[in-house]
Parts: structure tokens; sequence; C-alpha cells
């Protein structure tokens, strides 16, 4: 991941601290059942929590990422299409669907 602070858009960081709570979880797999204290067992729920969260944040990323994949592939073939047919502005159709938000020199 040499390049990912090159794309902080195209790679969302983890907002959770993995080795933590791989960490906390191997100390509970490795313990008794008798012997989990009310401070581990209430970690284990607040980690649980926090993947969840990070899921959820992730997956909307995700849907996210995948809609605009899907969008600029359209726009594309309607350019493609369009130029086929004669058009005088193909290429207007990607024009229209990169805007400045998506960044870089396309957006500029």
């Amino acid at each position: 991941m040499a390049n990912q602070a090159s794309y902080p858009r195209h790679i969302p960081q983890l907002r959770i601290d993995a080795e933590a709570i791989t960490g906390r979880l191997q100390v509970l797999a490795g313990t008794r059942a008798r012997e989990i204290s009310e401070v581990q067992l209430t970690d284990a729920v607040a980690d649980i929590a926090r993947l969840l969260i990070e899921v959820t944040r992730l997956h909307h990323a995700l849907i996210g990422t995948r809609l605009e994949k899907a969008n600029l592939e359209a726009a594309i073939r309607a350019a493609l299409g369009a130029r086929e047919d004669g058009d005088y502005d193909p290429i207007g159709y990607l024009r229209d669907e990169i805007t400045p938000d998506h960044g870089g020199a396309y957006g500029s």
C-alpha cells in the first residue's frame, strides 16, 4: 500500500485499531469462560460495535464507488456510441459525468 497516500479518496482509511482488537480477541480466546472479567466483556462488546460501524461505513463507500463506476462506464459507452453516430461532441457525455468533485486533472 505504498501509494495509499496518493489516492486518499479511493482507499478509505480504517477508523479502527485492528491490531488492538485482534489482541483483545486473542486474549479472550485463550481465557476460560469463568475467568473472563466484566472489563474484558465490555471491551469485546465495544470492539464489536466499532467493527460493525466500520463495516457499515465501508459498505456505503463501496456502494458509492460502484455507482460512480457504473455512471462513468455508461458515459464512456454513450460517448463511443455518439462518436460512431457522428455526434459533433461525443466527449460531452464524459464531460457531463466527470465533475470537479472527482478531483485530479479531469475535474479541473
